[in-house]
């Protein structure tokens, strides 16, 4: 018997937007003041190291068997960036799509498939790290499609 399992790579952002204090404008003063576009955050990558076109793994497997993945963390910004990275079970959002548990929700579904070592790392711009994790699927898993997260947001 065949199983199919997704193992999705989630890229979670948490943005900071600063807030810029400009002074006052004199009343007869007609033209507003220029205000500096806002702060898009730290800018990271997440994504599958041996599949350059996805940023999700896509992984068939037997049930009772074991693989191994490696997933590309990396820094696209312009600054050091500290990150967290971790695996978490996934959950349907409203309207569609999938979001992923916090840290500190202990996996009790599909995340528990994998030996994801949670850490944080700090990365210098324009480089990254390769880090290898385990898939284990049960060996009485039935045939479907399961989901997990491997999240890496700023620490």
């Amino acid at each position: 018997m065949r199983l199919v399992r997704t193992i999705s790579t989630l890229l979670v952002a948490l943005l900071a937007m600063a807030a810029a204090a400009f002074p006052g404008m004199a009343a007869a003063q007609s033209t507003p003041a220029a205000t500096p576009p806002p702060d898009t955050g730290p800018r990271f990558v997440l994504r599958p190291a041996d599949d350059v076109d996805g940023s999700y793994f896509t992984v068939e497997a037997e049930a009772g068997s074991t693989q191994t993945l490696k997933v590309v963390l990396g820094n696209a910004d312009d600054e050091p960036l500290t990150l967290r990275t971790f695996a978490a079970d996934a959950f349907t959002l409203v309207n569609g799509g999938f979001g992923v548990q916090e840290e500190d929700v202990e996996p009790v579904g599909t995340a528990t498939w994998l030996e994801y070592e949670a850490e944080t790392v700090t990365l210098e711009p324009g480089k990254g790290m390769e880090k290898a994790f385990t898939l284990t699927v049960p060996a009485d898993a039935a045939p479907g499609q399961y989901i997990a997260g491997v999240v890496l947001q700023t620490a």
